[in-house]
């Protein structure tokens, strides 16, 4: 095991917005980071000039956005953002006429080379087994990504890393696996944090690298992740926070019911 972090969203965004402040206050110790995006970032739905998700980009269009974002706001961190680019469950037009996975206008303006829906991709070994590989290279302490919420794409992504973790951790000895706080689909069910990380120091690096991701960051999603900030950090008695659920490894009695 190496004192590394790994983080990995589902989208270009997540990261900053769920665990940003930790990412940066672990690599402020001495950790090495990992930044991974789970999907290739085409559906296409970005910021108007008005402040409303009414711009609509083709697959490629989107992809070229969202991962050009992605570079800057990892470069914040000191990081490189790896891509899996497993497909998203849809795509648009530029008119924002909506095509979802199965549909011939789905297949068709999907991008050439990316990986399998990313609603698949749990199901998968070959799919799991890639992020595995990845995991078991570099043997992280922590591993951070995405909470059981009402997104399909943010449930198969944590979904993808849990099987993945189990796959790696057969062969290397791996550190915690966290789920981060409620996220912007909302949770399906109300889960008390097992970690409660003090990112005050850090906040302001958090926003700078989240504010970079201008097609999607727009003045409700900052209002959330103040406000959700300081929420936590007054269970801990501290200006900013962030809340993580411990998953794996699992206790004992999760599975033996000791």
């Amino acid at each position: 095991m190496k004192k590394t972090i790994l983080a990995i969203g589902a989208h270009s965004d997540d990261i900053e917005f769920q665990a940003g402040g930790t990412l940066a206050k672990y690599l402020d110790e001495g950790y090495r980071g990992v930044y991974i995006v789970a999907t290739d970032d085409s559906a296409g739905i970005n910021l108007d000039e008005n402040g409303e998700y009414k711009k609509f980009l083709l697959p490629a269009e989107s992809q070229t956005v969202r991962q050009g974002e992605a570079k800057e706001a990892a470069a914040v961190f000191g990081l490189k953002p790896l891509h899996l680019n497993f497909k998203q469950r849809f795509c648009c037009d530029n008119e924002g006429n909506f095509y979802y996975i199965g549909t011939e206008e789905y297949r068709r303006l999907s991008i050439p080379g990316s990986r399998e829906c990313i609603l698949i991709a749990p199901e998968k070994k070959d799919c799991v087994s890639l992020l595995a590989e990845i995991i078991r290279r570099e043997e992280p302490e922590i591993i951070l990504t995405q909470q059981l919420d009402i997104d399909p794409e943010h449930r198969n992504v944590c979904s993808l890393v849990c099987k993945a973790y189990m796959e790696a951790s057969l062969e290397t000895v791996l550190g915690s696996l966290y789920n981060w706080g409620p996220s912007s689909g909302g949770e399906i069910r109300h889960t008390e944090p097992d970690m409660l990380v003090d990112v005050s120091r850090y906040f302001r690096k958090k926003l700078e690298a989240f504010y970079l991701h201008r097609s999607q960051v727009g003045e409700r999603l900052k209002r959330i992740a103040n406000s959700r900030a300081e929420a936590w950090g007054k269970r801990l008695g501290v200006p900013h926070a962030e809340a993580f659920i411990k998953v794996l490894p699992a206790r004992p009695c999760e599975y033996t019911g000791q």
